[in-house]
């Protein structure tokens, strides 16, 4: 299945409503983890909504870092070696090879159409993995670059910013603005930056 094939899945599993945001993320990409889909669904039931109250992120997003944190962290994410680390973005070169250092090779083509970019990921996972050398881009770095690209997408962070749904402080009552996403574009593009920053697609 290609990324933008999982993208319109999930899309379609939250506009279905048999998924919340969050969770429509993690099913598309539950089959690259270490994790059953039914385990990584039941993880991510609290986050849709921006934690059910959409006053926190966006459950998309909430899943992409899941997901990334599944595929590219073997534990606890170092502070210390976050800071002294460049970010996928200012180093897609060395991304490339941490996040294939620690992913299956299978999982590094998953998202590929092609026979020839499929073995060049798996060639590339391979190399990386067997080079003691390389250091594992930190997770919380990933998610930072995701964050702040989903910003540039969609507009905002929080759900209720991008829903546009304010609370009047004088009456206290719910006041729609304007939506800057629906949520349905929001989980592709949850999908897509995970392809993009975790596997390298």
């Amino acid at each position: 299945m290609t990324i933008e094939e999982r993208a319109e899945k999930a899309a379609g599993l939250k506009k279905s409503g048999s998924c919340n945001c969050c969770q429509a993320v993690a099913a598309v990409l539950a089959d690259q983890t270490t994790l059953d889909a039914e385990t990584l669904l039941q993880i991510a039931s609290g986050f849709g909504g921006g934690m059910g109250c959409g006053d926190a992120t966006c459950g998309a997003l909430v899943g992409a870092g899941m997901v990334a944190g599944l595929l590219n962290s073997r534990g606890c994410d170092s502070p210390a070696s976050a800071a002294t680390m460049q970010s996928p973005a200012a180093s897609s070169a060395s991304a490339s090879a941490a996040s294939d250092s620690s992913a299956p090779a299978s999982s590094a083509s998953a998202f590929t159409s092609s026979a020839s970019s499929a073995s060049a990921s798996a060639a590339s996972a391979s190399s990386a993995s067997s080079d003691k050398q390389i250091r594992r881009m930190p997770t919380s770095m990933i998610t930072k670059d995701m964050c702040k690209e989903f910003k540039d997408r969609v507009g905002a962070l929080r759900c209720s910013d991008i829903k546009g749904i304010q609370v009047d402080p004088s009456t206290g009552k719910i006041v729609r603005g304007k939506v800057l996403c629906s949520c349905d574009d929001c989980v592709r593009h949850a999908v897509n930056l995970c392809a993009r920053y975790v596997f390298n697609n």
